[in-house]
């Protein structure tokens, strides 16, 4: 599979967080993650924007064909002792991280392609595949039009790569 080689990839080791999920489910699921999530970090008291959250996201499950209706997965990272609870719709648990090749997507228009570049260079590179599932970190959290979303996406890769 080929990939683009002007591309930056890095071998990056994310940490544990905790961290709080919402599922979304439809032809765009994501929103619905997105406005759930931001809504109970709200009702939390946990401000989105100031800066000491990451926010990571997938499909979950992924889509079985381009209109089929898919799920995603919407995370927050989120203080160890914030003394939050989950709700019906937000859970939170601990992301075990681990190790990962990346690299980053400048607009939602792109991510296809970038990722069809990460796991061509991932193969190309013989990195072996890791626990867990690929990443999508979204940098630009105040962004308002798809085509300013910045995301550094991530690659689960064997521990000794």
């Amino acid at each position: 599979m080929p990939f683009v080689a002007d591309l930056s990839f890095h071998i990056v080791d994310l940490p544990c967080y905790c961290v709080a999920t919402a599922r979304g489910f439809g032809t765009s699921p994501e929103m619905d993650a997105w406005s759930t999530l931001l809504e109970w970090a709200e009702r939390n008291g946990l401000d989105p924007i100031s800066g000491g959250h990451r926010f990571f996201g997938f499909n979950d499950p992924s889509p079985s064909s381009p209109d089929a209706p898919y799920g995603y997965q919407q995370w927050m990272t989120i203080p160890p002792n914030v003394g939050v609870d989950s709700h019906e719709d937000v859970t939170l648990f601990k992301f075990s991280g681990g190790r990962y090749i990346s690299t980053r997507c400048e607009g939602l228009s792109t991510i296809t392609d970038r990722w069809r570049d990460l796991y061509g260079y991932a193969e190309a590179a013989h990195l072996g595949h890791g626990e867990g599932r690929g990443l999508e970190e979204l940098l630009t959290l105040g962004a308002q039009s798809p085509g300013e979303y910045v995301f550094d996406l991530y690659l689960p890769i064997a521990a000794d790569s």
